[in-house]
């Protein structure tokens, strides 16, 4: 099963698709979805945060702009105006950003990787002292066993290993045979096909 935070993040990129958002926005999330658990996810990632952040517009900006000509003319007036005085409550109720869904949406799926940025981390330390920082992109059941997927943040390579959680809250990681690496990298294909 997918860790939450990331289940979210990919239905509400689904909704952001779903609805109106600036060209570069939906082009960095549909290539963000198109990179889940591959090793392209971390510069996917990355470049879609960038183009979440710059639509997320202000809200001073929603006004000076839904107050000119060039959006009266591109709307219509009473639609230009309309979006100006919601913007002008917004402002007057501390908001800060624009309302409409596709920045509201974007604010969210921005709340949402900072929070898996904390929470979806792990650091991996080999036997030979080397570590390997790596992102947590899932965990699922294969065959009877538990696996979590990991993204080597410095390589990007994809790294499955079985997952066991003990009793006192601490989990064990472990090395997968051939067959079960095999099984596991097959429901994993079968789960991004989803």
């Amino acid at each position: 099963m997918i860790n939450m935070s990331r289940e979210n993040i990919i239905e509400k990129t689904n909704a952001l698709l779903a609805g109106h958002c600036a060209e570069e926005l939906r082009t960095a999330a549909q290539a963000w979805l198109e990179a889940v658990g591959t090793e392209e996810e971390v510069a996917k990632t990355d470049e879609y945060i960038v183009q979440l952040e710059d639509g997320i517009m202000p809200i001073d900006d929603v006004i000076a702009f839904f107050t000119t000509d060039m959006a009266a003319e591109k709307f219509g007036p009473e639609m230009a105006a309309g979006i100006a005085d919601n913007a002008k409550k917004v402002k007057a109720n501390g908001g800060e950003w624009c309302d409409c869904p596709a920045c509201t949406l974007a604010k969210d799926i921005l709340g949402l990787f900072d929070d898996e940025d904390e929470e979806g981390k792990m650091i991996l330390e080999f036997e030979d002292g080397a570590t390997a920082e790596c992102d947590v992109v899932c965990i699922f059941e294969a065959e009877d066993q538990t696996i979590i997927v990991l993204l080597d943040k410095e390589s990007n390579e994809v790294l499955f290993y079985g997952y066991k959680e003990n009793e006192d809250d601490t989990f064990d990681l472990y090395d997968l045979s051939d067959e079960e690496f095999d099984a596991a990298a097959k429901a994993f294909d079968e789960f991004l096909a989803e």
